[in-house]
């Protein structure tokens, strides 16, 4: 698959656990929308659904739409990232949001929740709503459908990682123990 083609990425991946700050619901309720695209299914990645929220997703009729693909190996992960439309972080608060780096140095665009530290992690390479509203979430994913908002995500995410290497982790706690050490 290109890396800009929507066309063939017919599936939103959420990865994690899905309980409190994690904004799950927010997902579903997104899901259930007109703005949600219809042909869009969801790959959940993590623990394998409690009986409780297969009830949920049985009772919101959303079955057919949503699958969960338990825990994969690194690869695997890898290959839900590069094929997927984008990956969908809703959380209410993070303490720093290692995914969205993972998703944008495969290439898979971001619709994450409007919260600092995704502003702060993602940069200009996600598309962001607000985590009360799931039909915000559904526009996100539908807009991912347009193949130059995809192109554009995908090429700011390439750059926002290169903010993370570990060269320039190491340069940065490098320049904090010489400040720590010289003389005032």
């Amino acid at each position: 698959m290109s890396s800009t083609s929507a066309d063939s990425a017919k599936n939103a991946l959420y990865i994690g656990q899905r309980t409190g700050y994690k904004n799950f619901h927010c997902l579903l309720d997104a899901m259930q929308t007109p703005q949600w695209p219809s042909d869009v299914q969801l790959n959940v990645v993590g623990p394998k659904f409690s009986s409780a929220e297969t009830l949920l997703i049985r009772s919101l009729n959303l079955s057919n739409r949503i699958r969960n693909l338990g825990h994969l190996s690194t690869e695997q992960l890898r290959n839900e990232y590069r094929m997927a439309r984008c990956l969908v972080f809703p959380s209410f608060q993070e303490g720093f949001g290692l995914p969205c780096l993972e998703a944008q140095s495969l290439e898979c665009p971001l619709v994450c929740s409007d919260i600092a530290v995704f502003h702060e992690v993602a940069g200009e390479a996600a598309l962001f709503f607000d985590p009360r509203l799931g039909e915000q979430l559904a526009e996100q994913v539908n807009h991912i459908g347009d193949p130059v908002v995809r192109k554009r995500l995908i090429d700011n995410g390439r750059e926002n990682v290169r903010r993370f290497s570990w060269d320039n982790a190491a340069t940065q706690i490098l320049d904090v123990y010489q400040q720590a050490t010289s003389e005032p």
